[in-house]
């Protein structure tokens, strides 16, 4: 087993010639066969032990099991104990998950106080078999059909190679000692009934279970990394970061055809938007627009053109806010702005979205900043006929997530700044303007237009 093991660190390039390797010790057959095959090559090894503190004398006894045979071996030895029920509780967790954080938190802490450069757990074939089968029971798109990765940032699994029957054969071949934990043979944890139900059943039907598994799983890998490949490429060509949302374009989305919610699935996973919201934002491509979809952090709205990501976030104050007719900078509410005034002779127009120059003699002070309301009209630059707001916003294909933060400037009862669009027509500079009132809206962080 020992030229196996060298031959899979190899191919994988699990651990080096000298280095400091943290082993995670449990005292079960696994761990115990991991620790043996580790103290036959030319490696440093540490051990760390975790005592749950889950199943009363028998998680001590096994601390104490570990302890002796770390000190039989002369190996530095690492034993905590942790309130595992306390912990999940507190967290709202599993008991399950509760283990696994506290176990790997402190473990990557051990990893820096031991300068190890990696953590060895003895996970092997059959548990990343046992994986897969409960993903699948569970639900669950092409990552989770992995099993268990061979290597996690500085978390190797060097037992990959392995199964369950090649442990315990190495382990009666040499002589080794481990402690069996009972509750393994318990069903009433979901992977201990696959372990002892499910995939009994399974081999049944196929002795070398493992294996075939094993082959799947190589395979599954090669068509996520084409799939990957795809969604980058999708991202690169029709997705745009504006500002701070983020554009998908919808005619691409319709010709990926079935491959659709993947991609969307893909691309939206990050930010905790899952399979069934997906497959209803693409089911409703052709549908209303303005349907918005919501996740812990984010909403996604579908536009005409574009599905738009945005994060979530405070609904601007409605105001009002005032802006004097002083030059310099000023701030009102949440905004800054930098107001200029300069004779029509020398002015030159800038053409900003933030920025609007204004006949200052038409203007009633101080201007009022606010939110739009249902039933404002303008006069938008270059109309002689108002329109209503909401039909300017359609007309400008305004999207649905920025409607509603949508501020004026107003004059006096009269609006004479879409901020961000459209000044009014009947404020603008003209042939007669003698000075003009230049607004700039801008950052916090600097003297830029937004």
């Amino acid at each position: 087993m020992i030229e196996q093991f060298l031959a899979y660190n190899k191919t994988h390039s699990l651990f080096s010639e000298g280095e400091k390797v943290l082993l995670a010790i449990s005292g079960g057959v696994d761990s115990m066969v991991m620790l043996d095959l580790f103290k036959r090559v030319s490696v440093q090894i540490v051990i760390a032990h975790c005592n749950f503190r889950l199943r009363g004398s028998a998680a001590d006894k096994d601390a104490a099991f570990v302890q002796d045979q770390a000190l039989r071996s002369g190996i530095e030895l690492y034993v905590r104990e942790f309130n595992t029920k306390k912990y999940a509780k507190e967290k709202g967790l599993s008991i399950q998950m509760a283990a696994r954080e506290l176990r790997y938190t402190w473990f990557l802490e051990l990893l820096s106080s031991t300068r190890c450069r990696s953590i060895a757990s003895a996970h092997h074939k059959n548990d990343t078999l046992e994986t897969v089968l409960l993903n699948m029971v569970r639900g669950t798109g092409i990552a989770g059909l992995h099993g268990i990765p061979v290597k996690t940032n500085t978390l190797i699994r060097p037992l990959g190679f392995a199964t369950r029957q090649m442990i315990e054969d190495h382990a009666r071949a040499n002589g080794l000692q481990w402690r069996e934990d009972e509750s393994n043979k318990e069903d009433k944890y979901s992977r201990n009934l696959i372990r002892n139900q499910v995939v009994p059943l399974l081999k049944r039907i196929n002795p070398a279970l493992e294996h075939t598994m094993e082959q799947t799983i190589w395979r599954l890998t090669s068509v996520e990394a084409a799939f990957e490949l795809q969604v980058a490429q999708f991202k690169k060509e029709h997705a745009q970061k504006i500002g701070d949302d983020l554009y998908f374009d919808i005619v691409a989305l319709r010709t990926l055809g079935a491959a659709a919610p993947a991609v969307l699935m893909a691309c939206l996973q990050e930010y905790k938007f899952n399979y069934d919201q997906v497959r209803a934002i693409v089911q409703q491509l052709d549908g209303q627009v303005g349907k918005v979809f919501q996740s812990r952090g984010h909403q996604l709205n579908i536009d005409r053109d574009h599905l738009i990501l945005s994060q979530k976030g405070e609904a601007a104050p409605a105001g009002p806010y005032f802006i004097m007719d002083r030059v310099g900078e000023q701030q009102t509410g949440p905004w800054h702005w930098d107001i200029a005034l300069c004779s029509r002779e020398v002015y030159t127009f800038r053409g900003h979205k933030d920025i609007a120059a204004l006949d200052k003699s038409l203007l009633r002070f101080p201007l009022e900043v606010r939110r739009w309301r249902s039933g404002d009209r303008f006069y938008p630059l270059g109309m002689r006929h108002k329109k209503k707001m909401s039909d300017f916003m359609i007309d400008e294909k305004i999207p649905l997530n920025l409607k509603d933060n949508l501020m004026v400037l107003c004059s006096g009862k009269e609006i004479a700044w879409v901020i961000g669009h459209r000044i009014d027509n009947r404020f603008k500079v003209t042939d007669t303007t003698h000075d003009i009132f230049e607004i700039t809206r801008k950052t916090k962080e600097d003297d830029q237009p937004l």
